[in-house]
């Protein structure tokens, strides 16, 4: 039920279909629901501020008959909300429509707003709302990517640590069948610079190997030999 441009009267943010009228109406700030007096009956609608003494609307008499009984009034924010379920009269849905006023001409008619500030109060209501609706729905998304990271970042912790598993339970078979140096091993726990490190260590094991070790020794003595009879040549000159 959009609202129709073509209202008239004292008050004009209201709308219809063939079963009810709904109509909303600024209320004073701090309002609480037991300010508001709110009388529907079949033919009238008046709505009070008990703490201000003031007659909020008034509609006397409505141009549709109501049903009182399933008609209903509440609060929402600044914004008092009241829905009048129709009774049926004449003979198709088209006959259910009041046209562009509340109140017949000569009726009593009144608001405590003009009917411009209340359209205006109203526009400036809706862009609010929609405003506080985009923020909401940007902190919605914003949230639901943070929590996206997360789930992401978790699931890539979680397959490096089944990959690094799987690495070691790979390295932990080839040493079993004798085919990983110890090298490899170091290369899983520390990475790849403990790796480089330990290649290097094991280049200078590859060489200085016990034969390399004994050949030394004698040449060394070898040495100190020739060192012991050129000494005892020069003292005897």
């Amino acid at each position: 039920m959009p609202f129709s441009e073509s209202k008239s009267g004292a008050f004009w943010d209201w709308k219809e279909d063939d079963a009810q009228v709904e109509l909303w109406v600024p209320i004073p700030p701090d309002t609480i629901k037991k300010d508001v007096v709110c009388v529907i009956s079949a033919d009238h609608l008046v709505v009070k501020h008990t703490k201000l003494g003031k007659t909020l609307l008034h509609c006397e008499p409505l141009s549709g008959p109501v049903n009182a009984e399933e008609s209903t009034w509440y609060l929402q924010g600044e914004v008092l909300c009241v829905v009048l379920a129709k009774q049926w009269r004449g003979e198709t849905k088209s006959d259910q429509y009041w046209g562009a006023l509340l109140v017949p001409k000569g009726g009593t008619f009144t608001c405590y707003m003009a009917a411009h500030d209340v359209k205006s109060h109203r526009i400036a209501r809706e862009k609010r709302e929609k405003l506080e609706e985009e923020e909401r729905l940007a902190r919605f998304k914003a949230s639901r990517q943070r929590e996206k990271q997360q789930r992401e970042a978790e699931a890539a912790k979680k397959e490096a640590e089944a990959a690094k598993a799987e690495r070691r339970r790979r390295l932990h078979g080839r040493q079993e069948s004798g085919t990983c140096d110890e090298a490899e091993a170091l290369d899983d726990e520390d990475g790849s610079t403990s790796r480089q490190q330990t290649k290097r260590s094991s280049g200078v094991d590859s060489w200085f190997t016990l034969p390399v070790a004994v050949a030394l020794g004698a040449a060394f003595l070898v040495l100190v030999e020739i060192f012991v009879q050129f000494r005892k040549a020069f003292v005897a000159l």
